[in-house]
């Protein structure tokens, strides 16, 4: 009689077995973990992108015996080569002796020479009562997919004002608000928006607009934070 393998079942025979780092979602130590197994990874376009934003969906099978708790949605697992995989499934499998759970790795490809600065506005007034904005590094060296959305020409105070609007994607998740704004080489975009802040299944992203014409930028009003 022929027997299939079944990783459930036979993981401590298994071939293949990775060591992998556990980072469970508000902090707390991270828990190292000598043997676990990935299953194959299933790619996919994750935005419209031209293919450059892609999900890998994969399952990594975990003994419960080394995990003090169960691994929480949204917790980060790392294997040895550095790449990341969010937890956005968690099941329990083989009588109790193993968590399955199903991650996903978001990554940005193809033009990773894209990196991005942010920078955030202190905002102070001048003798003549004129708000005006110290530009300071947040963090810089981002890798970010910057995706044109629209473009549009006004006139403004007898000047021609060329609009564009983007999204930009990032690689990874920062702390922004509506002060902050995007530099990529001689490039400078306005952050109006922040989407996708809470998903554990998508990459952060700004919604953000670069003026041509203009001699400076101010704040943006209305600007909102949306998970």
């Amino acid at each position: 009689m022929t027997l299939s393998f079944q990783p459930n079942a036979d993981l401590s025979c298994a071939d293949g077995l990775q060591s992998v780092t556990l980072r469970q979602p508000g902090g707390g130590s991270p828990v190292f973990l000598a043997a676990a197994l990935r299953r194959q990874t299933a790619w996919k376009e994750a935005e419209t992108s031209g293919g450059r934003v892609v999900a890998g969906d994969v399952d990594w099978h975990l003994p419960v015996a080394a995990l003090a708790t169960q691994p929480a949605l949204g917790a980060l697992l790392q294997d040895a080569g550095g790449a990341n995989y969010r937890v956005l499934r968690v099941e329990l499998a083989t009588l109790g002796t193993r968590w399955v759970c199903h991650c996903r790795s978001l990554e940005i490809t193809g033009e990773l020479d894209r990196l991005i600065t942010l920078e955030r506005a202190t905002w102070t007034k001048d003798a003549s009562g004129v708000a005006t904005a110290a530009w300071n590094v947040t963090r810089n060296s981002i890798a970010a997919r910057i995706q044109p959305q629209t473009e549009s020409v006004n006139v403004e105070q007898d000047r021609r004002l060329a609009r564009a609007s983007h999204r930009v994607y990032l690689a990874e998740s920062v702390a922004i608000d509506q002060h902050d704004r995007v530099i990529c080489g001689a490039d400078i975009y306005v952050v109006l928006k922040i989407e996708q802040a809470e998903r554990i299944d998508a990459l952060p992203c700004l919604l953000v607009e670069q003026v041509s014409g203009a001699l400076g930028f101010a704040s943006v009003s209305g600007a909102e934070e949306t998970p």
